[in-house]
């Protein structure tokens, strides 16, 4: 039953266009969720639901069945002579279905084939679906329903005329392979016909991919710009049931490239370390679920324990490989407009938020397309805030309180990263001048931020812990130690000046508005084509949003100890959690609860948001609401800046889709 409950939810997330009875529902509110089973009203009021869905799935299959031998009759007519009524007068269905094919091209011949197959698998999708309700009603309840109520969906028409549909369907897959047959030859005509159907498929998935983008992008023109900005797409857009023929599959780039350039603003992702420390695009501890083979050996064994040049050897169903975190946050910046990730640290994956941060202080530039980091893990969270504060020095300065939206600070460029929490003042020795040899250029570079890692004893290894900052002089290392020289101050690089002095001098960096590393004089002399081009005064910082990092949390039992649960009722003890020794998270990430949606509900959520803090809403797929009124409700009424949705076909009804009929039930 569990399987066919999936198959109903996988069938009517990739067929809209028809009814589809909602087996889960029914099952779920109607079926296993009843104390008093013995009570006749249940047993009344299952019938009464039960036959409702029969009715509506009756008369969808007539509406369809009206639309597809119209199509049929008006395909005749069009390609026949002017006044030549004869040939279709009092036609038998097979007679026209013939006539239609013997008239129409192959393309109209596949586009009937796809249609006529839609409506038998929904028919026996429906059919199916009603028959084992009864069952699973009778079981549970001890009750006699199945007398009653079989014999009318074995009469319904949807029932009766599979039959039919099938006839049609064998009849159109002949014409396809009659019609690229060259000879009489037997095996000619074989593969003649797997050829057509072959092509027949492939057509047929390029073709709803394209729908898919095409409903996509009428969603999105359908809701005010005000509030798109708070949809989130759940690992981009993708097919929640793992099939990748209409949908890319989830945490792929072409999932978040799909959602995106069709101005999806945000997606969320769910990111993984590997053995040798790539970042990389991953929900599960393995690639079981999503591998190609999922029997190979990689498939099954945990991404931290895999390099990533193993992970590129296991191809996902899609035939792609997981991609680095990297990737998407560049080609966010490519596409450019408000594209942003919202980016999942699993529990206790501390040493993903350290490259997190690593990633970050090696490429400032890419912190812009990051609006949130989030986590069910409070200690990460609250570790990661503190690594970021080392990391930029102007959020030192900041007030300890929630950052404001899109909160701007003035960032040191990527050529002087490397400096940070100290200044270079003099050096001894001998005079300074611009490293002749390779490998003394690569050894600037690297003291700049740009190759290498220094060695560090803070929490996140980025060389900037807060002890270093505390007691001057109490330096125990020096990023410069595998220079053959001293390194050039960020002057020095630039306009090929020396200074003699006796020793280095490290100061502790105090004043970060004054500092070097945030401000450079004019250019006076062309720069070493070695060396990266420097920053004019007017680009010497950039202006980066800082991403909000904020605290996932549940309503129901934790699955694992790090989670915290916080219910809609007492919404404010977040804040608790939400604080710390030094400042606090920017937010709280809440599972969803049907108490979210009542007028109640809607008020605790303003609660916390009136006190400065961001509030996203998660939710389970084929369990929680994930539609347009769920969503509006959230945003309008509980003022809730992020909402995580699938967007499944029917998010939002009255939408058009292919040959303009209205989807939405």
């Amino acid at each position: 039953m569990v399987k066919f409950g999936r198959h109903c939810r996988a069938f009517a997330e990739e067929n809209d266009r028809l009814y589809v009875i909602p087996y889960d529902n029914i099952r779920n509110t109607l079926i296993e969720n009843i104390e008093d089973k013995d009570n006749p009203v249940h047993r009344e009021r299952f019938r009464e639901e039960w036959r409702k869905s029969l009715a509506l799935a009756s008369g969808d299959f007539a509406k369809a069945m009206v639309e597809l031998w119209k199509l049929v009759f008006d395909g005749i007519k069009a390609a026949l002579p002017e006044g030549d009524a004869e040939s279709v007068r009092g036609a038998l269905p097979d007679t026209a279905l013939r006539l239609y094919l013997s008239t129409s091209d192959i393309d109209a011949a596949q586009e009937l084939l796809f249609l006529v197959k839609q409506i038998y698998n929904t028919a026996l999708t429906n059919a199916e679906a009603l028959r084992k309700l009864v069952k699973k009603f009778d079981k549970q309840h001890a009750a006699a329903l199945s007398g009653d109520l079989l014999p009318e969906v074995y009469g319904a028409n949807f029932t009766v005329g599979q039959s039919t549909l099938q006839a049609g369907i064998s009849l159109i897959r002949a014409s396809l392979g009659l019609k690229s047959e060259e000879d009489d030859d037997d095996a000619e005509s074989v593969g003649s016909v797997i050829s057509a159907s072959k092509q027949h498929d492939h057509d047929n998935q390029v073709l709803r991919r394209k729908e898919e983008l095409e409903w996509l992008r009428r969603l999105v023109a359908s809701i005010a710009s005000a509030e798109i900005s708070h949809i989130v797409a759940h690992r981009g857009f993708h097919s929640p049931m793992d099939i990748s023929d209409c949908r890319p599959l989830e945490n792929s780039l072409a999932a978040y490239e799909a959602a995106w350039t069709n101005d999806i603003h945000l997606c969320e992702c769910d990111i993984a370390l590997t053995k040798d420390e790539k970042l990389v695009l991953a929900h599960d501890e393995d690639f079981s679920r999503l591998a190609l083979d999922p029997s190979a050996a990689f498939s099954s064994r945990k991404v931290g324990d895999l390099t990533y040049r193993e992970l590129i050897s296991m191809p996902l169903k899609s035939g792609i490989r997981p991609p680095l975190l990297i990737d998407i946050l560049r080609s966010a910046s490519a596409i450019g407009g408000k594209s942003q990730l919202i980016i999942e640290i699993k529990p206790g994956n501390v040493s993903a938020a350290s490259a997190l941060a690593r990633l970050f202080l090696r490429h400032p530039e890419l912190m812009a397309r990051c609006a949130v980091v989030m986590s069910f893990d409070a200690f990460a969270m609250h570790s990661l805030r503190k690594d970021l504060k080392s990391v930029l020095p102007m959020v030192e300065q900041a007030p300890e309180a929630p950052l404001p939206s899109s909160s701007s600070i003035s960032f040191p460029t990527a050529m002087s990263l490397g400096n940070l929490g100290y200044r270079v003042d003099s050096y001894a020795g001998e005079d300074v001048g611009l490293p002749q040899e390779e490998e003394k250029v690569e050894g600037a570079v690297s003291s700049l931020g740009h190759k290498g890692r220094t060695d560090s004893r803070d929490h996140f290894g980025i060389g900037i812990g807060d002890s270093y900052r505390s007691r001057s002089g109490s330096f125990s290392f020096t990023p410069f130690n595998q220079l053959a020289q001293p390194p050039l101050s960020q002057s020095q690089v630039y306009d090929h000046q020396t200074t003699p002095s006796t020793s280095p001098k490290l100061t502790p960096l105090q004043a970060p508005k004054s500092s070097p590393i945030l401000s450079s004089s004019p250019q006076t002399k062309p720069p070493n084509f070695l060396l990266p081009p420097r920053p004019s005064p007017s680009s010497s910082s950039h202006d980066l949003r800082v991403p909000k990092l904020m605290l996932l949390t549940v309503a129901e039992a934790p699955k694992r100890e790090c989670e915290l649960v916080v219910n809609t009722s007492d919404i404010l003890q977040v804040e608790q959690w939400l604080g710390g020794g030094e400042g606090k998270l920017d937010g709280a990430y809440l599972q969803f609860e049907n108490d979210m949606l009542t007028k109640e509900g809607a008020a605790q959520l303003r609660k916390l948001s009136g006190k400065g803090y961001s509030v996203g809403v998660w939710g389970y797929h084929g369990k929680d609401p994930d539609c347009w009124e769920s969503f509006h409700h959230l945003v309008r009424e509980g003022n809730v800046s992020y909402v995580n949705s699938d967007l499944p076909k029917g998010f939002k009804k009255g939408l058009l889709t292919r040959r303009g009929v209205t989807f939405g039930y």
